[in-house]
């Protein structure tokens, strides 16, 4: 991970603990430019400060978004990217906990219909896995499509990705159950 235009000043990381291993959150001065899984290859960036304190309320949310009880991450920025990547990223935003949409549904509803390759490259760029839940953007048919860069069914990524929507429709259920 390079230092892009959203990482202005000294950056900072801490290492969270979570059910699939350690998740990394990486900080400029002034906004989350990283975030992702040790065992997916995230890595603290060369000169970032590791910070076990910072800021503890975003750790706070999202450790519960890790563990599968959604938050909302609608007050960081999305991270930098070209206008089509903003997009994808912006609609997986707007995708409810335990939804999900596929690579073309989301192409068609930001009016690319025959994109849905670019939509699955824009996912896995996404720098900011979970504040950007690209976890819930899937194959057409019900297949889980890739995250973080794998699409091997076994791969850990791909483990990570099917025990988050498992978690998020638990949840959305748990909300149903209780109107």
């Amino acid at each position: 991970m390079n230092g892009g235009p959203d990482a202005a000043g000294p950056l900072t990381a801490r290492w969270l603990p979570g059910a699939d291993g350690p998740f990394l959150v990486v900080k400029s001065t002034q906004t989350v430019v990283a975030t992702g899984w040790e065992r997916l290859g995230r890595s603290v960036p060369v000169g970032a400060v590791e910070d076990p304190l910072l800021d503890e309320n975003l750790a706070r949310r999202l450790q519960n978004a890790l563990a599968g009880n959604p938050e909302e991450f609608a007050d960081i920025p999305l991270p930098a990217g070209t206008p089509f990547q903003q997009a994808c990223w912006e609609k997986a935003r707007g995708i409810p906990p335990g939804c999900t949409l596929s690579y073309g549904e989301l192409a068609d509803s930001i009016g690319h219909p025959r994109a849905y390759r670019a939509v699955g490259q824009a996912m896995r760029r996404n720098p900011l896995p979970i504040i950007v839940p690209c976890h819930r953007v899937v194959r057409g048919g019900g297949g889980l499509g890739g995250f973080s860069g794998t699409s091997c069914s076994g791969s850990p990524g791909m483990m990570i990705k099917a025990r988050l929507l498992r978690e998020e429709a638990r949840w959305r259920a748990g909300i149903a159950s209780d109107l």
